[in-house]
């Protein structure tokens, strides 16, 4: 018999009295990544992405991550991250949200600070993660009785790994590439991406010309500023669907859609699925309280 001891007292690596809270786990198989999940942000919420197979990219606060097998993505609450996945990329992942997670000296909900990169590899420690991942998703999805505790203690395994590694990585390099200007449109945008905006009426916010807002907004965020506010409108309508009770005409409401038919179009195009149909592909039927409040919306 060969026996390990552990060799150091334990020390919390959250702060005293707080303990962070399994919300969800998701698995993305390689047949339903190429629905993409567009452009969106959680204010309740970290969010702990792990590549299982294949390559692609992934967006987080307007930066490209290149994420490949076995790698980590993290993103922090209030961070806008959105998927650029191809049918062909044969990305499979899966993903947890966490609540009330407090790491001394970080914003609730923040696992890392703005100076680690935060997408990394997972290295040798690849077998662990895609156990506890699988595990946590296999738990919850099996409906048995008060399984969520154990399903909180693998949650809280794989965060404490997770820091162990972001601790030995370099730093990020800042982002220098926007400029001032369009930081302050695409704040703009993020907080009024609801609200009847126009080409024109940004630009006079910003008292620049058309031309001048498309052609420097494209070039530093790589959309137009009408697509950016489609992908922001359609990712937080994503997030809606799968997470609230609402009805489809009021998530296209909230999210700035006057046209309920424009809605069903756009968010086909953006998403390749119906919003019926993406609520039920990526919800599972009496799980949580996912249930529409009036079954007749298109």
């Amino acid at each position: 018999m060969i026996q390990c001891f552990v060799k150091n007292e334990i020390r919390s690596s959250f702060e005293k009295g707080t303990e962070p809270k399994l919300l969800s786990a998701s698995n993305i198989h390689v047949d339903y990544a190429h629905h993409t999940r567009i452009m969106h942000n959680h204010s309740d919420r970290c969010e702990l992405l792990f590549v299982r197979n294949g390559a692609s990219r992934y967006v987080i606060d307007h930066q490209v991550f290149p994420i490949k097998k076995g790698d980590m993505v993290i993103t922090n609450c209030g961070t806008l991250h959105d998927d650029l996945l191809e049918r062909q990329d044969n990305v499979a992942y899966y993903s947890i949200a966490v609540d009330h997670l407090q790491i001394p000296g970080l914003p609730e909900n923040h696992l890392i600070g703005a100076d680690v990169k935060p997408v990394f590899p997972t290295g040798e420690h690849y077998t662990v993660f895609n156990g506890l991942f699988r595990s946590i998703y296999e738990l919850l999805i099996s409906n048995e009785p008060a399984i969520e505790e154990t399903c909180n203690y693998l949650m809280l395994s794989i965060l404490a790994l997770v820091l162990k590694i972001a601790n030995q990585i370099d730093s990020n390099e800042s982002n220098t590439g926007h400029s001032s200007m369009i930081m302050d449109i695409r704040q703009y945008l993020d907080q009024n991406y609801m609200n009847d905006l126009s080409l024109q009426s940004i630009s006079n916010e910003f008292h620049i010309s058309t031309y001048y807002l498309a052609h420097i907004f494209k070039e530093e965020t790589g959309y137009s500023p009408m697509n950016y506010i489609i992908r922001r409108r359609i990712g937080e309508a994503q997030s809606l669907l799968i997470t609230t009770r609402r009805s489809i005409t009021d998530i296209a409401s909230q999210v700035g859609f006057s046209n309920p038919n424009n809605f069903n179009i756009q968010f086909q195009k953006q998403v390749g699925l119906s919003p019926r149909a993406y609520r039920k592909t990526y919800t599972i039927p009496g799980l949580g309280d996912q249930k529409p409040d009036r079954e007749n919306d298109t």
